[in-house]
């Protein structure tokens, strides 16, 4: 349902100086949509995530996994609206190059272990109304000619097939962040 009373008792949350995941907590319950004044064009599910690298291809925590399990806040570039309980299922939609995934042409460096999920509430990706990402592009957002609303551009990591946005590096504060077994 339009959210229009929630969203301006959240501006005024963030007014006040609450936390962008605190003010979205005010509400009691939750729709499963939120759509700005624009309509279809401004509507995006409540909930969110981030799937992180957890753990650097040599074993060790990754430190930016580890800043945002203690702040439960990280700079995002894709999130996604599906929810996966393994790190291999999560690398399996997003098509993310992992450790055992050797291609040609391609370093032996994984992409991520997509093993650490932030969960988090999209009314914070609204500003005035509008959600304040983007459609990336094909590719890994290499190839601009060509928009990837759906995951599809890298089927030798993955069966793809959900949908992707980009946040541009904007700091998502997470409402839930976990570490995933891998399989």
């Amino acid at each position: 349902m339009v959210c229009e009373e929630r969203y301006a008792r959240y501006k005024l949350e963030r007014e006040k100086g609450f936390s962008a995941a605190d003010a979205a907590k005010l509400s009691k319950s939750k729709p499963d949509y939120y759509v700005g004044p624009a309509g279809p064009e401004a509507t995006l599910p409540t909930t969110g995530y981030r799937y992180m690298r957890y753990k650097n291809d040599d074993g060790t925590i990754n430190r930016y996994a580890q800043q945002a399990m203690e702040n439960k806040t990280a700079p995002s570039t894709y999130i996604g609206f599906d929810k996966f309980d393994t790190g291999e299922e999560a690398r399996s939609a997003f098509q993310i190059k992992g450790i055992t995934d050797n291609v040609e042409g391609l370093d032996d460096a994984s992409w991520s272990d997509a093993r650490l999920r932030g969960q988090f509430d999209t009314l914070q990706l609204y500003e005035n109304g509008t959600p304040k990402i983007r459609i990336p592009n094909w590719a890994g957002d290499q190839d601009i000619s060509k928009l990837e609303p759906v995951t599809k551009s890298y089927p030798e990591f993955g069966d793809g097939g959900v949908v992707q946005m980009h946040a541009d590096g904007k700091f998502i504060e997470f409402d839930n962040i976990e570490v995933l077994p891998e399989k």
